[in-house]
């Protein structure tokens, strides 16, 4: 929400986020593993892909020595995962919006040595995909992107697990990585922490002078990237969890960059560039939860004066328990409010900024 520069209390970016379970053991969920048919070396290849939908074929359960004419397609409860040829760009995870609608996000994999230079795995190096598991219930792919960092072709390795009825892809280290990363640029992300509040970066309300990476606070078990959609009006969040521990990583941090994000068809700068976690044993998930509009965002457009209450014309599209989050001058409000389905949201400024 924003307001003007004037005095008084401004809400100037407010939110709300659904707190709910999505996923789970839902009856006839299964997972697929398609072969594509072709190779796909154009850049940004998944809008062609999905126009040869009609071309791909499903891989039988149990088969693990199948040999593809094509690319590797694993399709979960909502999202694909897209392990194209292509070394321009890394594989990429595309979240479902309902019908035939999808929302890509770039899947970084990377490896950093000790004098910090990066090693990024592009695209799909050739005869290094292996089926490790094919069944209903569970897809299990190893996985090698091409780094050229160093001269030389170099495989950096993870691996790929998709269960059914559950919204994330699970990550693994193999070889030659150690850091797991998003491309989503956004306007917003959240460092999630288990108990206390969760840290805010909002790239449009951030002094910005040079692209500089922002480590976790302690506590962080989790990276929120907001994807915000105005001609679909479909907002929903990308969420990258990881165990305990891997926030005190230098390789986990949000990358506050000059490049422009996009909001479906309009664009804006600075962003949250990239959202980055060590990728150690335990691994991480990246979740696709798209339940349309389980958060939202509302611009206010006014000042508000002390203890004026403001009602979002947002109405909450879920029954439960959101998140309500407030920016005044440079400060979030953080709250928790059940609501019921078709119920707007209530703000009510304090009398004195905190």
């Amino acid at each position: 929400m924003d307001g003007t520069a004037t005095p008084g209390i401004i809400l100037s970016v407010a939110f709300v986020l659904c707190v709910r379970a999505q996923g789970g053991d839902a009856p006839g969920a299964v997972v697929r593993l398609w072969d594509t048919g072709k190779a796909y070396t154009e850049k940004n290849p998944c809008p062609q892909a999905f126009r040869d939908k009609a071309n791909w074929v499903q891989m039988p359960y149990g088969a693990t020595d199948y040999k593809p004419r094509g690319d590797l397609m694993l399709e979960g409860e909502t999202f694909y995962l897209f392990l194209f040829t292509n070394k321009d760009d890394s594989v990429e995870m595309m979240t479902k919006l309902g019908t035939d609608a999808f929302k890509p996000n770039e899947l970084y994999k990377v490896h950093q040595d000790e004098g910090g230079a990066r090693n990024f795995g592009h695209g799909t190096m050739q005869g290094t995909v292996r089926i490790l598991k094919n069944t209903a219930q569970e897809i299990l792919v190893e996985h090698a992107g091409e780094g050229r960092r160093h001269g030389n072709p170099e495989p950096i390795v993870t691996t790929y697990r998709v269960l059914a009825g559950r919204p994330w892809l699970e990550i693994k280290p193999v070889e030659r990585v150690n850091q797991q990363g998003m491309h989503g640029k956004s306007r917003l992300c959240a460092f999630v922490k288990k108990e206390g509040e969760d840290f805010i970066l909002d790239s449009k309300r951030e002094p910005f002078s040079e692209e500089r990476n922002i480590p976790a606070p302690p506590g962080t078990i989790g990276i929120i990237n907001f994807s915000r959609r105005f001609r679909t009006d479909y907002d929903f969040v990308w969420f990258m969890a990881f165990p305990p521990g891997t926030e005190k990583h230098k390789l986990t941090y949000l990358g506050f960059h000059a490049d422009p994000f996009w909001e479906d068809a309009r664009s804006d700068r600075p962003s949250v560039g990239a959202q980055y976690a060590c990728l150690g044993e335990g691994g991480v998930c990246i979740a696709s939860l798209n339940d349309k509009d389980n958060w939202k965002r509302e611009d206010v457009g006014r000042e508000l004066q002390e203890g004026e209450a403001y009602t979002t014309q947002f109405k909450a599209p879920y029954a439960g328990e959101w998140k309500l989050l407030a920016r005044l001058a440079a400060r979030y409000l953080h709250s928790r409010v059940r609501v019921e389905a078709g119920q707007p949201f209530t703000f009510r400024g304090p009398r004195t900024i905190p």
